[in-house]
């Protein structure tokens, strides 16, 4: 279940993120998107989207476990400036600074069962533009809180 926990704990911090930026932009449609599930871009919804893209895990060794993904942001034809955009990016990078923790959960149950905690090379990548809309990502490195039977 180790997959299905850290992805929905990711999940889980990105729609909390998305909750705060909603709370300064109210009148912005602001989503979450699974960025593996849209293969092209120029489909997207017309809002502002936030969301999680290029999961690794490895046992580096036994029950130790390093996760890595990318924090995914594109704003929609209104934010003209990315003014919107850049705002989001210095929020989540911040948030996936080294030695931030992200919680895990159960993904079955929900529960709290141990920490992600960032490591060291949080990198925010260079912006890419599509024709429509552009994207750029934070990039973060965890380890896994071996979970205690």
């Amino acid at each position: 279940m180790i997959v299905a926990d850290v992805w929905g704990s990711i999940i889980k911090l990105t729609n909390d993120m998305i909750l705060d930026l909603k709370s300064d932009y109210p009148y912005t449609d602001i989503r979450l998107i699974d960025w593996e599930a849209h293969a092209n871009i120029n489909e997207l919804p017309d809002a502002d989207l936030i969301g999680p893209t290029a999961l690794a895990i490895s046992e580096d060794e036994p029950e130790i476990f390093r996760v890595s993904f990318a924090m995914g942001v594109s704003t929609y034809q209104t934010d003209t400036n990315l003014f919107r955009m850049r705002d989001y990016l210095n929020r989540i990078f911040d948030r996936l600074r080294y030695d931030k923790q992200i919680d895990l959960y159960d993904a079955n149950s929900a529960a709290k069962k141990g920490k992600l905690y960032v490591t060291t090379g949080t990198t925010l990548s260079p912006m890419t533009r599509a024709e429509v809309r552009p994207f750029q990502y934070v990039q973060v490195e965890c380890l896994l809180e071996p979970t205690v039977h």
